[in-house]
């Protein structure tokens, strides 16, 4: 599934812009919801993944985001995160990525 894209041009600048999902009637909602849940408790994250990222379901995309954080995928769960929204955990994320920088520069200046 692809998003439709639309090229915004402002005083020689250009803007790719991601249209917004299309409202979906409450009950189709509901049932792709239950399929992306089928989908992720029988393992098929890819899938449940996709459908979560195409309704914009934040539950989901916190447990995908958990699920690729417990197998130390952080970058995915942080973009599953960023997703959702959930400020909770992209904080907590920011904040481990940036004790990871700090370590690298400290390491780099004690090696030249």
């Amino acid at each position: 599934m692809s998003k439709s894209r639309k090229v915004e041009t402002l005083s020689g600048f250009e803007r790719l812009t991601v249209e917004k999902r299309p409202r979906l009637p409450p009950e189709t909602r509901t049932a792709l919801v239950r399929r992306g849940n089928e989908f992720l408790n029988a393992g098929q994250v890819e899938d449940a993944k996709r459908i979560f990222l195409t309704i914009g379901y934040t539950d989901g995309l916190i447990r995908i985001g958990n699920h690729h954080y417990k197998r130390s995928e952080h970058i995915e769960a942080f973009r599953m995160y960023w997703q959702a929204g959930a400020r909770r955990e992209i904080d907590t994320m920011a904040g481990r990525f940036a004790d990871v920088l700090r370590q690298w520069i400290a390491e780099d200046n004690t090696n030249d």
